[in-house]
């Protein structure tokens, strides 16, 4: 996956390569057709579920790639996690009025900041918290946690003064 979409040509050649037969091909293929245009709410959401249908379509080619993936990657074995693993969305999203009005007027936030940096206004915490609890804290403003849409995007971000707390 990159920037949320399937690399499909990649994954094309390793299930051609991979292939031990030309019935297994065409199942193959078959399961990256009906897999790769599956979209979730968020990449993280599509990614899963692309794995999801891939492991019931094609079992044998995901477990081929995965582990292809993982001997070019690294010398030592990499245990990968659970296949029911799931992005987390266990977060209470509750939007406060009141703070969602800060956010619109650029009031004080508590233990942190309301900047812009590469043109987009951000509420910055001073405050490291667990995926979850930073979730539902964005959400009370009514926003999302960041994420970039290309490497430009973040190395901005990175480079910018938020960076700097």
């Amino acid at each position: 996956m990159l920037y949320g979409r399937l690399i499909d040509e990649t994954i094309l050649e390793m299930a051609e390569t991979l292939a031990v037969s030309d019935t297994v091909r065409e199942e193959n293929m078959n399961a990256i057709s009906a897999c790769g245009s599956i979209k979730g709410m968020d990449e993280c959401d599509t990614a899963s579920l692309v794995l999801q249908c891939g492991l019931e379509k094609a079992p044998d080619l995901v477990e081929n790639i995965l582990n292809t993936v993982e001997v070019n990657s690294s010398s030592d074995p990499v245990p990968l996690p659970s296949v029911s693993h799931k992005c987390p969305a266990d977060f209470e999203c509750v939007i406060d009025p009141k703070l969602r009005e800060d956010y619109i007027n650029n009031r004080p936030i508590p233990n942190g900041e309301i900047v812009t940096a590469c043109g987009i206004k951000y509420v910055h915490q001073h405050i490291r918290q667990l995926y979850t609890t930073a979730s539902s804290f964005c959400c009370s403003y009514g926003l999302k946690l960041a994420y970039f849409e290309n490497v430009t995007n973040g190395i901005c971000l990175v480079n910018s003064k938020i960076s700097d707390h």
